[in-house]
């Protein structure tokens, strides 16, 4: 009776939280995913604390934390402990060091932040990174684990010894790389008392090798059925449902071209949450929120994710970090195709790296990317991106050659009541030999009212809900990155 009590409880209040942000009310979903290692330091308890409270301060509903990479960073069976690389020789312990102090030390920073997350009235989620490869090509990182190392016949690629990343991945066809998986799973719901497990199967997409992985989909359904049975079990235990998650490419089909049928793990009941995001190097900015919705079981909570970069013409391409008005143009489109909220993955790059942009940082957690903050922006970016899932393709790139002539879709959400647009080209010429072939492109069939320096003009009846498209005229130039910005 008590479990049947406290289960219904915690169905009501996960549809309310859903139910509140679908409707646009104050408190939408936001969701932190805290990096494996970014906030590992010798520090006491009351540091992790701290350093939660910095995050969760307002805008925050969901801190997913992530314990692992090949490796552990907490005591574990299943997955080697991370100092492990303390006795390797040859291997550069980087934060094993770190995790061992933490260890010897009785200090357990997830469980921390799950104690803390409880108090603030946040979600804790524990999110394990299904596949993690960084280092792959560096005999000394420190999380390549005994069993990468020794058994090469568990990769995607046995025979491969390049530097591409994607044939060291272990390939999820072979029973043992699932079975690791599971027990790690099972470990971590004993250890921790969260709301949910998230899969992410973006770190790293590849789990068999490519051309097979399609029709291997059915390995990754029967462990995320297995994974349903785990967290099932666990919310026995604790008389509370335990959610599960999964993070998979933005597009469906490309998740399915990865072996990741997430649309199947939803109408099985595997999954609560998916979460639709870019790999690593570009947002996608024409993630079709609506198109999952539709396919997905409406039961299933689908909350759209970003990292923190862009590369507009492929991943070969230069990079640079989001600014603000393009993270709020993203959340805008999502919101109008009726995303609950969103997912921010990498997000700390802003508080740490030397190109971030700190005010970004607090923007983002003080609720600058929800639908209200959203609403009132004065100015919103959308520029062209792909779709940063395949390596070995990258659909959606928009940059190129214009000597045919070229037609650049941008996406937005929603018409605003009034305001002005422009498109911004960045062609790799001189623009002003093209200034009066550029005047003759239209946005969605209207003609630009002005044409200055690779920047078109139009008034803001000429855009759409949705897509948009600009057509340019055969020009004896190649186009780096484009982006459209509505000012209001």
């Amino acid at each position: 009776m008590v479990f049947r009590e406290n289960l219904c409880r915690g169905l009501a209040a996960a549809a309310a939280i859903s139910a509140m942000a679908a409707n646009g009310a104050a408190r939408p979903i936001l969701v932190f995913n805290e990096d494996d290692s970014n906030a590992l330091m010798k520090a006491p308890a009351e540091a992790y604390v701290s350093y939660f409270d910095s995050v969760c301060r307002g805008a925050v509903t969901h801190f997913f934390m992530c314990p692992n990479a090949m490796r552990s960073n907490v005591d574990s069976q299943a997955f080697e402990p991370i100092w492990r690389a303390l006795d390797e020789k040859g291997v550069d312990p980087k934060w094993a060091g770190t995790a061992k102090w933490l260890h010897d030390n009785g200090i357990d920073p997830y469980a921390i932040w799950t104690k803390r997350a409880h108090e603030k009235g946040v979600s804790p989620w524990i999110t394990m990174r299904m596949n993690d490869i960084h280092g792959v090509d560096d005999p000394s990182w420190p999380s390549l684990c005994t069993m990468w190392r020794e058994h090469p016949e568990y990769r995607c690629d046995p025979d491969y010894r390049g530097e591409d990343w994607y044939p060291y991945a272990f390939d999820y066809s072979h029973e043992a790389v699932r079975k690791r998986a599971l027990d790690y799973i099972r470990e971590l719901l004993e250890k921790y008392d969260v709301d949910g497990i998230e899969c992410d199967w973006l770190r790293f997409p590849w789990h068999f090798p490519l051309k097979s992985a399609r029709s291997k989909a059915h390995h990754l359904t029967e462990f995320m059925a297995c994974v349903r049975r785990i967290a099932d079990a666990a919310g026995r235990r604790r008389g509370r449902k335990v959610l599960v998650g999964a993070r998979v490419p933005s597009n469906m089909e490309d998740s399915l071209d990865l072996g990741m049928d997430a649309v199947a793990w939803s109408r099985d009941g595997s999954v609560d949450w998916i979460v639709p995001c870019n790999f690593c190097n570009s947002v996608d900015f024409d993630l079709d929120y609506d198109g999952w919705r539709k396919a997905v079981n409406p039961n299933v909570t689908i909350v759209p994710g970003l990292d923190t970069t862009l590369m507009p013409g492929g991943h070969r391409t230069p990079w640079r970090y989001l600014t603000l008005a393009e993270y709020q143009g993203w959340c805008e489109t999502q919101y109008a195709q009726g995303a609950p909220g969103i997912y921010i993955f990498n997000f700390f790059q802003h508080k740490v790296e030397k190109n971030g942009d700190f005010a970004i940082w607090e923007a983002g957690l003080d609720g600058r990317f929800s639908p209200e903050a959203v609403a009132s922006a004065h100015i919103l970016v959308y520029p062209i991106s792909y779709r940063d899932c395949i390596y070995l393709r990258q659909p959606g790139v928009q940059t190129g050659r214009l000597d045919k002539g070229k037609t650049i879709v941008f996406r937005i959400g929603k018409v605003p009541a009034a305001g002005r647009c422009e498109v911004r080209l960045d062609m790799a010429s001189r623009l002003s030999v093209h200034g009066e072939i550029l005047a003759k492109a239209t946005l969605n069939g209207h003609a630009a009212s002005a044409c200055v320096g690779g920047v078109l003009s139009f008034p803001v009846k000429a855009l759409r809900d949705g897509r948009n498209g600009l057509d340019i005229p055969p020009l004896a130039a190649e186009l780096r990155g484009a982006e459209l910005v509505v000012v209001k």
